[in-house]
């Protein structure tokens, strides 16, 4: 068993790989090299870097990589599924409470205005606001580690929650999850084995000050109410990621008609621990 962790992307990733392959240290290395780029590029917390410079030319067209139009791309998705509960441009709300790198509230403002941005040709982007990727970089880091990792049967990745996982265990056992309790670090709601898929999560119980949290549903700019945690599955990083964030901030209700319109593999906690499991998903509850 190969296995390594690192402090990135805002939390500690921990990789591992069961196989008699030595060249899975190397690639380790590499899979969290792509996660420290990332994080580097669109980190909201860094100054000079690629978002940072995105974010300071406004009300006007730019070009931007390949990679940032495709991460806009599935934030204008979500943010018209959801009616605009989703939204990329929070940035404004929660610097607007003071949040920090540690997200913690430094100091009270005003509340923010969010804006939107327009998608053109070409890679071409128009922001109105500022933009951050805080809903689905995470999962998209997820992606890009897996990618890396692909020619290894047996592998796990933790990203502070959001996982992805296949084959077995060193002992031989599948890749068992507990889904935790948004209200108690040391109990679970639930568990899944996951095998293939990636597995995101979204909750205030670690990003919480005063009576605020980072979930922001940008149709009201204030910390969504009514949901007390999601835990959703998919095939890819970035959806699972986003997902998780777009049915939060949506609230327990609405969440679950996305959830039946949409397909979605997910399991639903309301503000009075009332729960609702989509047909699609895997794990169950306790």
């Amino acid at each position: 068993m190969y296995q390594e962790i690192q402090q990135v992307l805002g939390t500690t990733v921990r990789i591992v790989v069961n196989t008699n392959n030595g060249s899975a240290i190397p690639a380790i290395t590499n899979a969290f090299t792509e996660a420290f780029r990332i994080d580097q590029t669109y980190s909201r917390f860094l100054s000079g870097n690629f978002l940072s410079q995105m974010n300071a030319t406004l009300a006007q067209w730019q070009t931007v990589t390949p990679e940032c139009f495709a991460l806009l791309l599935v934030g204008k998705q979500l943010e018209t599924l959801t009616k605009g509960a989703f939204s990329l441009s929070v940035k404004t709300v929660l610097e607007s409470w003071g949040y920090n790198d540690k997200y913690e509230l430094e100091k009270e403002f005003g509340n923010g205005i969010t804006g939107i941005f327009d998608l053109g040709e070409n890679n071409t982007v128009f922001l109105r606001a500022p933009v951050e990727f805080g809903a689905i970089g995470k999962g998209y880091a997820l992606d890009a580690m897996q990618k890396v990792l692909q020619d290894f049967e047996n592998i796990f990745i933790n990203a502070g929650g959001d996982i992805y996982a296949r084959g077995k265990k060193e002992n031989g056992e599948p890749w068992k999850c507990f889904l935790e309790h948004p209200e108690d670090e040391n109990q679970a709601v639930g568990e899944i084995v996951v095998d293939d898929f990636f597995l995101a999560s979204s909750s205030p119980l670690k990003r919480r000050w005063r009576n605020r949290h980072h979930l922001v549903d940008a149709r009201t700019k204030e910390p969504a109410s009514t949901m007390l945690a999601t835990y959703v599955h998919e095939k890819t990083g970035i959806l699972a990621d986003g997902y998780s964030t777009a049915l939060f901030v949506l609230g327990f209700e609405n969440a679950q008609k996305i959830c039946i319109s949409e397909h979605l593999r997910a399991f639903l906690v309301g503000k009075n621990q009332d729960a609702f499991i989509s047909d699609y998903f895997l794990g169950k509850k306790y």
